[in-house]
């Protein structure tokens, strides 16, 4: 037998107080509570009594602004006087004073401040400058950047240059990287230069700008620094031509005739048995 419909009793509505007949639930909804959309809307915009936070005059601001953070003033005119006033404050990070709008107080003075406050500071043992890593890398983070990592101290770089050198004769021959023309290379703060300067400046200092480490040995691989002495690229041609150590004569690359060659041509010339046109067309020159 079909259940029979019972309407549902009266009700009086919460906002205008007045009797009426909700409507018919069938989906076990909470209860009708207004008689209509009007008396619904009318208790949403219910407010409550606040104080402007920029003049301190009671005002009722609406209950929605109220919840999502707003009606904090009573006017625009409020709005915009709150937002050109300043407000000192001091920065939770590098204690600076900085100053903000209502609006936008905080604590710190930039995003920098915000990021280094999360992180550790450090102090790098190569250069010795202050940095700053996360509280989970404080254990592996010793250096600032890869080049400090990469930096060796004095120590270290003379520890690594000698252990390329054969000291078992006068002269100290490299036994590292050489180039084309025989000097040894070696790599010192990040920087290629030749072994024997590096060995020279290491015993005596650094050279002068212009100056070379010219050898009195004559061997190029040697970095032994008694062999070395400092001189202009004059001084070291000067050398090179007392000691005859200059590529000359039929050495040149770009000799045409021998030694032996041009004694003959001297002695024909000189006993007038050819002409010079006549030694050009024989010697080929």
């Amino acid at each position: 037998m079909p259940r029979k419909y019972t309407p549902p009793a009266p009700r009086c509505c919460e906002q205008c107080g007045q009797a009426f007949t909700p409507k018919r639930n069938r989906h076990d909804q909470a209860p009708q509570r207004f008689c209509s959309r009007a008396c619904r809307g009318a208790s949403q915009r219910r407010t409550v009594t606040a104080v402007c936070a920029s003049c301190g005059v009671d005002f009722v601001p609406v209950t929605s602004e109220r919840a999502r953070g707003g009606g904090l003033y009573c006017g625009t005119a409020c709005y915009h006087t709150a937002q050109r006033t300043t407000i000192e404050l001091t920065c939770a990070h590098c204690e600076r004073v900085f100053t903000r709008t209502p609006s936008t107080v905080g604590r710190f003075c930039s995003h920098t401040c915000y990021n280094l406050s999360r992180k550790v500071a450090l102090v790098c043992p190569r250069c010795g400058e202050t940095f700053y890593r996360k509280a989970s890398q404080t254990g592996t983070a010793r250096y600032c950047s890869r080049a400090c990592k990469e930096r060796e101290t004095p120590a270290e770089t003379a520890a690594r240059f000698w252990s390329q050198v054969d000291k078992s004769g006068e002269c100290w021959l490299w036994k590292g990287s050489v180039i084309h023309s025989g000097y040894g290379r070696f790599t010192a703060d990040g920087k290629q230069t030749s072994a024997h300067r590096w060995s020279y400046q290491h015993a005596y200092g650094p050279l002068a700008e212009g100056l070379l480490a010219c050898h009195s040995c004559d061997t190029p691989r040697c970095v032994n620094p008694a062999h070395l002495f400092p001189g202009t690229h004059a001084t070291n041609t000067d050398d090179m031509v007392r000691k005859e150590r200059n590529v000359r004569g039929s050495l040149c690359h770009t000799a045409k005739l021998r030694v032996a060659d041009v004694h003959a041509i001297r002695g024909a010339y000189a006993r007038g048995e050819r002409t010079q046109r006549q030694l050009a067309t024989h010697y080929g020159v």
